[in-house]
């Protein structure tokens, strides 16, 4: 069965696709190699494959041996153009060699030589792969347009084999073209499955779980809130029994010239309504902060948002973090404003605030870059009283800090328990 795909806008490549790609090492151990003549399939004129080039194959896993001559490959690498070569000696070895230059003096030619290996393996490595190589030309833009020209229209043509062998080994293929069955470049080998890999790649239990996000990626995700798409951006915190969603218009947008009505409702998990409020923005104003009531003992999952500003409805979905018994999710303030995203300059000051909600025998705050490592600037962790609730509060100067998106870690622990709480945010 055949499954052929034209890729481009012209006749050009066609290319091979089976299911295993890779290539084991096949060969013989370096030490046995030695060279070899061949037949050069342009000029006819014999050519040594020496056993370092041998090698070289090896390496690669080029498994047909090479059908051009070094000049041959130059004259293909070139476009067809022949440059003129003189022979000459080096200076430093005394040995004979053709070069595409006429040298004055004496001729130390180690140099040359090294980039013409260089070109050489370039060559090969180009013709046993089907690419194309650019070199001994500093016509880069020519080489370009080649290059593009090349890989512009291919095929793609599947098919399923009928040798069902499945024994690992490595399998040929060689596609031609009808009538005349002229064989086109396409790809040469490919490694068959063993039975093992068929029924590991059967099995759906054999497919492993997705990693879940770990903290640090958690709270980082809470940054592509700033969007400046979005009409607002909101972030929900829980301490106790209530819930707090802070609404604000990212400074991108223009701020809503008649205000905003807002309609907060907290859900459980499984949809369950536990409570909800209404808060107005003032015209012009960019922050609300709606504080919902929890009527239920469930934790509340998610904060469902209605803001009817400008003649629109705009709705949104937040999660909220999980609860934890020692502290509420962190409250941030912008130069004394509240925000949902910390999306911040250098000149500004972030202020955070977690509830306690319960006694605290350890307590330490540090900053953090971006993949969880601590970073040499001090935070003051202060334990203050607002509205008769205790709350740990910090305060973090952006000024020392580039560009680059940070984490503010807060660790408390008690006799028996532990706690972690991280928020990010971003310095532009």
């Amino acid at each position: 069965m055949l499954d052929v795909r034209k890729q481009g806008n012209g006749t050009g490549k066609l290319r091979t696709m089976a299911d295993f790609g890779s290539i084991p090492v096949l060969g013989k151990p370096a030490m046995e190699f030695k060279d070899r003549v061949l037949k050069c399939n342009d000029c006819g004129a014999e050519f040594v494959f020496t056993a370092g080039e041998q090698l070289f194959f090896h390496d690669k896993q080029f498994k047909n041996d090479p059908k051009h001559c070094k000049q041959c490959k130059a004259k293909r690498a070139s476009g067809g153009r022949v440059r003129s070569e003189t022979r000459t000696t080096c200076s430093e070895c005394g040995q004979e060699t053709t070069v595409p230059f006429k040298p004055t003096g004496g001729a130390d030619l180690s140099a040359y030589d090294a980039m013409q290996r260089s070109a050489d393996s370039l060559m090969t490595l180009a013709s046993e792969t089907d690419g194309i190589a650019i070199v001994n030309t500093n016509d880069l833009a020519g080489g370009m347009r080649r290059v593009a020209n090349d890989v512009r229209a291919y095929y793609v043509l599947g098919y399923y084999t009928t040798n069902t062998t499945w024994d690992g080994r490595i399998r040929s293929i060689k596609v031609k073209l009808k009538p005349k069955l002229n064989t086109i470049r396409a790809r040469r080998q490919y490694l068959a499955p063993t039975l093992a890999e068929i029924a590991a790649l059967s099995n759906p239990a054999a497919t492993r779980p997705p990693t879940p996000p770990s903290a640090e990626e958690t709270a980082l995700a809470a940054l592509s809130r700033d969007h400046p798409a979005t009409p607002f951006a909101a972030f929900a915190s829980r301490a106790g029994s209530q819930l707090s969603i802070v609404i604000e218009v990212p400074a991108s947008a223009s701020p809503w010239p008649a205000g905003a009505e807002i309609m907060a409702m907290a859900e459980s998990a499984d949809g369950e309504l536990l409570g909800s409020a209404r808060e107005v923005m003032k015209s012009g104003g960019r922050v609300a902060i709606v504080r919902v009531p929890i009527d239920s003992g469930q934790p509340p999952a998610y904060g469902m948002l209605r803001v009817k500003a400008d003649g629109m409805i705009f709705t949104d979905r937040v999660a909220v973090p999980p609860a934890s018994p020692l502290l509420g999710d962190a409250m941030a303030f912008r130069n004394g404003t509240p925000t949902a995203v910390l999306s911040c300059r250098h000149n500004d000051v972030v202020h955070l605030e977690w509830p306690v909600l319960g006694p605290l025998d350890t307590r330490e705050v540090r900053l953090l870059d971006r993949h969880g490592k601590p970073l040499p600037v001090p935070l003051q962790l202060e334990e203050k009283d607002a509205d008769g609730s205790p709350r740990l509060v910090t305060d973090v100067s952006l000024a020392p800090l580039g560009r680059g998106d940070y984490l503010v870690e807060l660790r408390v622990g008690s006799k028996t328990i532990n706690d972690r709480k991280l928020i990010a945010l971003r310095v532009n």
